[in-house]
């Protein structure tokens, strides 16, 4: 009996370890100086993080090259050091832009999760050549857009690479208590074997990072630092245009001053101020021929917008390129009469201020609050006939609003509160969009259920117009088999476009989705095999009338070398209706059947030698409409 039980001990003490790892953090009495050669005694004492999984090319592996992490602290920064273990000579040279850590380079990252929610985070990633990234992490998005201040250094030793980082407390966002516990993992990429590996394992089928992170504990005694910024700018302009028969032209100037303010209220909170912003520096849009129906949604350039506005994005109702420029030419065409044109329009509204206020409690709970007030602008409107002209008000003075209330809840769950207001002065219509979005998820997340649903109002003079839409899925999102059912409708009058984004309204959808996904083929040359397939059911809410169905098939193989094939299926299983097209309320343009085939391949990016071919069929049922198309292209790299 005794025997037994001490090969039990024995047997148990040789499982492998099942669930979160956790990594000791100790405090440095000593100064770190980020040059890459780990030097400091400190370093010597600190646990070490080792024994990283793959996530590519085959899950579950042990990865191929050794990598071990050491974490330091002290009261003004987080320290993270990484030995990289490679041969010097294979270690990738390819020299690339700040958060661009593409699959060619060698990437050391890693993700914090400081509120330990699993679903906001932190990423910190250096390449071989020294090259930074960092990220804003939601879910399983990361957001670029986010630019912090940091310092790394590497040194290539002739066994490997080496990373130092440290990260400073003011770049973080954590709570305010004695003792934190942090959710932390690390990635390695290797470029040449393509491999992808973490400290902590994480499944394939499961892209919530943060979900699957260890622990990071010990850190004590460490308060959130004051954040508080003032950036005062000022600019002179001069611009010269060809004088005209009228006189004007010539010369013209101007000069423009203001401030931004950045201002950490709590451990958690932060407020943003820009005062009478000039956004001179923000690069152009790229011009575009738009021949859709539809309006074009540009990329938000102005550094304001695109920072720490993850809770405004979340709902999809903000569209921040809406503040400050030209009133829609719906808009402008009912402040003229018959015989009117418009001249002298301004392309944008000066913006006076604007204003930012977001965080996340320590109970999950993120608020988040915009405010921006741009100026009057007008125009000149020319009588055709007499030649008379007249100033009209093209944009009034126009304040606009979002508030936001975004919850955690358990399992990767979160339901979030939205609503957007658009007020103008005047006798210019007022808008308001509220919107609720919500997804429970079971306790593995193999199963979930999201919805969302929104309500927008504009009043004119006292009358209302409603819209709304709502939508619903449901589905398993986990393991072999993935599947989904979902259903999707927005009324005729549905418009958030005052604040947000929506291409068009008018619409009722239902999908069905199914796919399979194996990450350890049968085959041993395989490392992945994914297939798709959906239909959706399309009408018109109002006149509900059918417009279409659509059949699409999604086949794609990837070897262990990564050389990969595919197939894909388009299809319209009957003749569909466009009613938006014709661009004229009743009509409608009749699209026949159409079938597409489309094989392909591509091989290997990080060989010498690369190639990416296909062929696709095409069949229209009009006529006798079918081709053929080929297509070939070799990519060599050099060094």
């Amino acid at each position: 009996m005794r025997f037994i039980i001490t090969l039990c001990f024995i047997i148990y003490a040789f499982l492998p370890v099942v669930g979160q790892k956790k990594l000791v953090a100790h405090e440095s009495f000593e100064k770190i100086t980020i040059d890459g050669k780990l030097t400091e005694e400190s370093w010597n004492i600190a646990d070490i993080a080792e024994q990283f999984t793959m996530i590519k090319p085959v899950p579950g592996l042990a990865s191929a090259k050794e990598t071990k992490v050491r974490i330091l602290y002290d009261q003004e920064a987080l320290y993270v050091s990484a030995y990289c273990f490679d041969h010097k000579d294979s270690i990738s040279k390819v020299l690339s832009l700040r958060d661009d850590l593409n699959a060619n380079l060698d990437v050391f990252g890693i993700l914090l999760d400081t509120y330990n929610d699993d679903q906001n985070g932190f990423y910190f990633g250096v390449s071989s050549r020294g090259v930074q990234r960092d990220s804003k992490v939601v879910g399983d998005e990361f957001n670029d857009q986010l630019n912090l201040v940091w310092s790394s250094a590497v040194v290539i030793m002739e066994n490997a690479w080496v990373v130092e980082m440290r990260i400073p407390y003011s770049a973080l966002r954590f709570p305010k208590v004695d003792t934190q516990l942090w959710g932390v993992n690390f990635i390695r990429q290797i470029s040449r074997t393509r491999e992808e590996s973490m400290w902590n394992p994480v499944q394939p089928d499961f892209d919530n990072y943060l979900a699957q992170s260890g622990e990071l504990t010990n850190i004590k005694g460490i308060e959130p630092p004051l954040r508080l910024a003032f950036i005062p700018y000022i600019s002179g302009y001069v611009d010269h245009s060809p004088k005209t028969s009228s006189g004007s032209g010539g010369f013209n100037n101007s000069f423009n001053g203001g401030m931004d303010i950045k201002y950490g209220v709590n451990e958690a909170f932060t407020l943003d101020m820009t005062l009478v912003p000039d956004f001179g520096q923000v690069v152009f849009d790229n011009q575009v021929l738009n021949l859709s129906p539809f309006e074009i949604q540009f990329n938000e350039n102005r550094q304001f917008f695109t920072e720490g506005t993850e809770l405004f994005n979340k709902s999809g109702l903000f569209y921040s390129r809406r503040i400050g420029v030209q009133a829609p030419s719906s808009v402008l065409n009912t402040l003229l009469s018959e015989d009117e044109s418009l001249s002298d329009v301004p392309m944008s509204s000066q913006l006076y201020n604007a204003s930012k206020f977001s965080g996340r409690m320590k109970n999950g709970l993120g608020i988040g609050v915009f405010n921006g007030i741009t100026a009057q602008q007008e125009a000149t409107a020319i009588n055709l006939t007499n030649q008379s002209e007249r100033q009209v008000v093209v944009s009034p003075l126009t304040n606009y609003n979002v508030v936001v209330l975004d919850q955690n809840l358990k399992n990767n769950s979160s339901i979030t509160l939205t609503n957007t207001n658009v007020w103008r002065a005047g006798n210019f219509y007022d808008a308001n969009v509220s919107a609720v979005k919500f997804n429970l998820n079971t306790k593995d997340n193999s199963y979930g259920i999201s919805g969302n649903s929104a309500l927008s109002n504009k009043v004119f003079s006292g009358t209302s117009e409603l819209g709304h839409n709502w939508g619903l899925n449901a589905g398993k999102q986990r393991g072999t088999w993935i599947g989904s059912l979902s259903y999707f409708e927005e009324s005729d009058s549905y418009d958030p476009n005052d604040l947000g984004f929506n291409a068009n309204n008018n619409r009722r959808i239902a999908t069905v989705s199914l796919g399979q996904r194996s990450f350890k083929p049968k085959w041993n040359r395989l490392s992945r095999f994914v297939t798709n397939a959906n239909i959706s059911y399309n009408r018109l809410y109002q006149p509900n009338v059918y417009t279409a169905t659509y059949l699409n098939i999604n086949s794609t193989v990837v070897t262990r070398e990564f050389d990969a094939a595919g197939i894909r299926l388009n299809s319209s299983l009957t003749e569909s209706f466009d009613y938006f097209e014709p661009r004229t309320a009743g009509y409608f343009f009749i699209r026949p059947v159409y079938h597409t085939m489309n094989g392909w391949i591509s091989s290997n990016y990080q060989k010498r030698l690369a190639i990416d071919a296909g062929i696709t069929y095409v069949a229209v049922n009009r006529g006798d409409w079918k081709e053929w198309n080929y297509r070939w292209s070799t990519r060599l790299r050099l060094t």
